[in-house]
């Protein structure tokens, strides 16, 4: 069992955080915003090495086992915060969190990177710990309050953050001899990042789809707007008509009436004359 967990799930976890890096270079690519989806590759990649350095000797590196732990150590801090900075990106995170968290983490490099000692590394190390399960749990905090469950895509989030909660207090727990255990990092971690991929994808699929339905109401909208455009010109057509028929009724009616008083005036002098030669008679 130790075995197992000391160095079959690190060479495992390892080669799973690789695995996605390169899954987001080749699927996310052009899909998702560039600074997004570098941080998700970096937060992968260097991730990698905290499990990768902690077994070196598996994969031939003949290095110290100080040097070994201090790029472990700096890697993980690398990825995670990469890993914090895409939460701030979902809004998930504040910013003064994300900064103050920054800081920590540089804090926590430079003690690793000056550390003489497996004691000096492990101090710097426990820099940004509390800080890490704070902003995870913030996180899930954020996404319950919006009612993530109603989310295909904050649902899948929630369940990778949780499992990376889990596992961070898990090893808490192992490390303080709470409880008898082997550590789960390197379950939960690649586990966590492993459904935040699929998160990434349902969010594209949901944009997609979201794109299609705009598209399809950009249609809709256009073809109703083209109907009404027609019905406006026969109107149109139909009001010219209207007045160009007005227009010729007046400049008919005008001689029609010249016409008409002619011959009324005709056949009232026609009778007058008639009258008048009767009356002569």
């Amino acid at each position: 069992m130790a075995n197992v967990f000391n160095e079959t799930l690190n060479i495992t976890a390892a080669s799973i955080l690789l695995a996605l890096s390169i899954l987001y270079a080749v699927l996310f690519s052009g899909r998702i915003p560039r600074q997004k989806l570098v941080l998700l590759i970096c937060s992968n990649f260097f991730t990698s090495f905290y499990f990768a350095f902690n077994t070196a000797e598996f994969f031939g590196l003949s290095i110290s086992m100080l040097l070994a732990h201090k790029i472990a150590d700096a890697g993980l801090w690398i990825g995670l915060m990469c890993f914090i900075h895409v939460l701030y990106l979902d809004k998930l995170v504040p910013l003064w969190m994300n900064t103050a968290y920054k800081v920590c983490v540089l804090v926590a490099l430079i003690i690793i990177s000056m550390a003489s000692t497996g004691d000096a590394i492990q101090l710097g190390t426990s820099v940004p710990f509390p800080l890490t399960i704070l902003l995870s749990g913030y996180a899930i905090f954020q996404l319950l309050k919006k009612n993530a469950l109603r989310s295909r895509k904050e649902s899948i989030q929630l369940i990778g953050l949780s499992i990376n909660f889990f596992a961070y207090w898990h090893d808490i727990l192992v490390v303080t001899g709470v409880i008898d255990s082997f550590p789960m990092l390197s379950v939960g971690v690649p586990g966590s990042y492993l459904f935040i991929l699929l998160s990434v994808n349902e969010s594209i699929n949901s944009a997609y789809a979201e794109r299609d339905e705009l598209r399809r109401l950009t249609q809709q909208a256009n073809e109703e707007l083209h109907r009404a455009q027609d019905q406006l010109v026969k109107s149109e057509k139909m009001a010219v008509m209207g007045r160009a028929v007005a227009r010729i009724a007046h400049e008919l009616n005008t001689p029609i009436y010249s016409a008409r008083s002619a011959m009324q005036n005709i056949r009232t002098a026609f009778w007058m004359n008639l009258i008048g030669i009767k009356l002569r008679a």
